[in-house]
């Protein structure tokens, strides 16, 4: 392009034989900035989300975003394993049109990533965990990655903060900020096993809030890891 913004040629490469630079929103599934002046603090990438995008997955798809944007979260990238154009994408797009035209939530399909010798499902999110990384930064000074069943809850003992809030309290606490890490490892914890010991039958509950019963404390536990990845 001159300085006229006259086009004057462009490069086309198709999209099913395309294994890099993958990464480029539909316009109708994103409507964020990759060119915006100043990183948000945080965003999510949730990839993973392959079953019929409806009730209780539709539920529990809500209340992860509901969450963690009132928890400070800038925006959440969601990686459906659904064909564009297919029944489950479209239910997706309908119903979180509100959180796409406000720039909080884009929809990424990753049924169309394929190539020589991939099996399975967890080389798309492999595939794309890497695309949204590379894609956030300069978008988001942190990144969460993790799936759209976990959530982050700071564990304040004196006072309750937001995600926000306990981050910049940990880093002000060693005196570092997000330059100086690559990384701020958090553990993992999980409920019982609907239908597995007594008072943790979920039934009819809706909210993820009225199935985790209790935290499963064991010396295992450091064995289940999440990480908040510094972008800087």
């Amino acid at each position: 392009k001159d300085e006229e913004k006259e086009e004057h040629f462009r490069v086309v490469v198709p999209r099913a034989t395309r294994l890099a630079g993958y990464f480029s929103y539909l316009p109708e599934a994103s409507k964020l900035d990759p060119w915006q002046a100043e990183p948000d603090v945080l965003h999510l990438c949730v990839p993973g989300i392959y079953s019929d995008f409806t009730c209780p997955l539709l539920d529990l798809t809500m209340e992860f975003i509901e969450y963690h944007l009132q928890q400070g979260v800038g925006h959440i990238h969601l990686g459906f394993g659904y064909l564009v154009g297919s029944k489950s994408w479209e239910a997706a797009l309908r119903v979180l049109r509100p959180y796409i035209d406000e720039k909080k939530v884009s929809v990424m399909s990753t049924q169309s990533l394929q190539g020589p010798g991939w099996v399975g499902n967890d080389q798309y999110k492999l595939y794309f965990f890497n695309e949204c990384l590379a894609y956030t930064k300069g978008l988001a000074t942190w990144v969460g990655v993790w799936d759209v069943d976990e959530f982050l809850v700071p564990r304040e003992k004196k006072e309750k903060k937001t995600i926000l809030q306990a981050l910049e309290g940990v880093l002000a606490k060693e005196g570092k900020k997000a330059e100086d890490l690559c990384y701020l490892r958090m553990t993992s914890f999980s409920h019982i096993h609907p239908g597995h010991g007594e008072g943790h039958q979920v039934g009819n509950k809706t909210w993820t809030g009225q199935m985790y019963m209790n935290w499963r404390e064991a010396a295992n536990d450091d064995t289940w890891q999440k990480c908040l990845l510094s972008n800087r």
